[in-house]
């Protein structure tokens, strides 16, 4: 395995580093699944208090990505209770966040200890995440371990390589399947098949003419979780994972998905992890090549030639459907989100699209 690139770590990254080693000692849980549970979640960086939610997508809190609602569960008030705090302060005070998680993991691997094998902690480590599917759980945790397998670097984050027997925990029927790009049950050849729940999509009565940007202000598993679930009334044709760039087709093009209010009759919709706020950390260059190659490929099965949008007009300008067939959410008239935001490389996403694959 080559090795990481050695990156000087700011110096917020470093006192996590070492609030992730107290932590660790105090609840007698691994440091490696703080490091990578927080960079799983947050990329090491909480979520601006303002993060502006997409399709009702409900908040995580902080940098360990704790909870507090009726689909991913009350993580961040049980978390408090252990630590004998106020809620409000594990959401936003680093420390006591990263506290509040460690204890709740050890709670969940009551029994284990930071000694135990890292593989032994899985099933923790996905009640800590609070969703409740088991098979979009597993994707969660598959992240989470690949990061700690490969080892992850970056000015604001690392986590520490260390050897994870992945078929041990997974299986390698299971593991096949959470480390694909080829599962050929949906239109897109290169993506897993996952579908969102039945309550959350319609039928399209119009041709598919353009592909609308998202950004899931959310982890991946998160959002495929939350199209899921019948209460959330939204739902995408594609997510696009950061780490790698796996991509999850949950409801057929032939199907209306809701994603862009009254846009939804004709487009495509592509959901990319992240926050808006944090480009650098969450838009990379997997992730890019994948989602390019989706939108290169949506358009040809149905006949149109790219017009992507490159940014000339800014960001945020509407943009008349006649003049570009790839855009963003908030490109399209009528919208409340703003995603993917003023740090989405529009220049380079047009080439990557229309120059089949240019960086």
């Amino acid at each position: 395995m080559p090795a990481l690139e050695q990156v000087e770590l700011s110096a917020a990254a470093r006192r996590c580093q070492q609030l992730f080693t107290a932590a660790a000692h105090e609840f007698d849980v691994p440091p490696a699944l703080l490091e990578a549970i927080a960079w799983a979640e947050s990329r090491w960086q909480p979520p601006a208090p303002q993060a502006a939610s997409h399709h009702g997508l409900p908040p995580s809190y902080g940098i360990m990505g704790l909870r507090d609602d009726p689909h991913f569960g009350r993580s961040l008030r049980l978390a408090a209770a252990l630590l004998g705090a106020a809620p409000h302060r594990l959401a936003f005070d680093t420390p006591g966040n990263i506290r509040g998680a460690a204890a709740l993991l050890a709670l969940y691997g009551r029994g284990k200890t930071r000694h135990t094998p890292l593989e032994a902690w899985e099933d923790a480590v996905a009640r800590l995440s609070g969703i409740a599917q088991r098979e979009v759980a597993q994707i969660h945790t598959y992240d989470i371990y690949m990061a700690i397998h490969e080892g992850r670097q970056g000015k604001d984050f690392a986590v520490t390589r260390h050897a994870v027997d992945l078929a041990r925990i997974y299986g390698q029927a299971r593991l096949a399947v959470l480390s694909a790009r080829v599962l050929a049950l949906g239109d897109y050849p290169d993506a897993v098949w996952l579908p969102a729940a039945g309550c959350n999509y319609s039928g399209r009565t119009l041709a598919v003419s353009h592909v609308t940007v998202h950004t899931t202000q959310g982890s991946y598993a998160g959002a495929i979780s939350w199209f899921r679930n019948c209460s959330a009334g939204v739902s995408a044709h594609y997510l696009v994972r950061s780490s790698d760039g796996q991509v999850t087709q949950m409801v057929r093009e032939s199907d209306k998905a809701w994603h862009a209010g009254r846009a939804n009759g004709y487009t495509i919709g592509i959901e990319h992890e992240g926050y808006v706020e944090q480009p650098e950390a969450w838009y990379s260059a997997p992730m890019l090549v994948a989602s390019s190659g989706l939108a290169r490929a949506v358009l040809a099965a149905h006949g149109i030639a790219p017009r992507v949008y490159d940014g000339s007009r800014g960001w945020n300008a509407v943009l008349p459907e006649a003049d570009y067939n790839v855009k963003g959410h908030v490109n399209h008239a009528g919208q409340t989100h703003a995603d993917p935001g003023a740090g989405w490389d529009w220049a380079r996403y047009k080439r990557m699209i229309e120059d089949a694959g240019a960086g």
